[in-house]
């Protein structure tokens, strides 16, 4: 099966997929809303974080990286789910930069993927 056609075959499959892409390059809010069009009402996208936000930037000065993420993905409309912010396990847990870091989030939700020691328990 040719790439382009991936979205609808998983879409045809599955409620929801993570978008991974959006890791190493943001799609412009163009392009996510064409994935919206792509898709069914009830399908869900989970966008991956950029890396410069989670280990680039290791969570410090959260602001722009996550606005602009939001605002790009904010072109999926009602199929937003959960940004998905997976730190590197190089990463020590730090429960303040994790908590200015999800306040920046207004308009989505988010998710974390806390793969270093310690993470456990820093969101609660």
């Amino acid at each position: 099966m040719p790439q382009r056609r991936w979205l609808e075959h998983y879409a045809g499959r599955y409620l929801t997929v993570e978008n991974n892409n959006s890791f190493y390059r943001l799609p412009s809010r163009e392009m996510f809303a064409a994935w919206r069009e792509r898709t069914p009402d009830d399908f869900v996208m989970a966008v991956k974080a950029s890396r410069y936000l989670t280990h680039v930037r290791r969570l410090r000065d959260p602001a722009e990286p996550v606005a602009r993420l939001v605002s790009a993905a904010a072109g999926l409309g009602p199929k937003l789910g959960p940004v998905l912010l997976q730190l590197p396990p190089t990463l020590r847990a730090d429960p303040d930069a994790l908590d200015a870091c999800l306040k920046e989030f207004r308009t989505a939700s988010a998710a974390l993927d806390g793969r270093g020691s310690g993470w456990r328990g820093a969101a609660a």
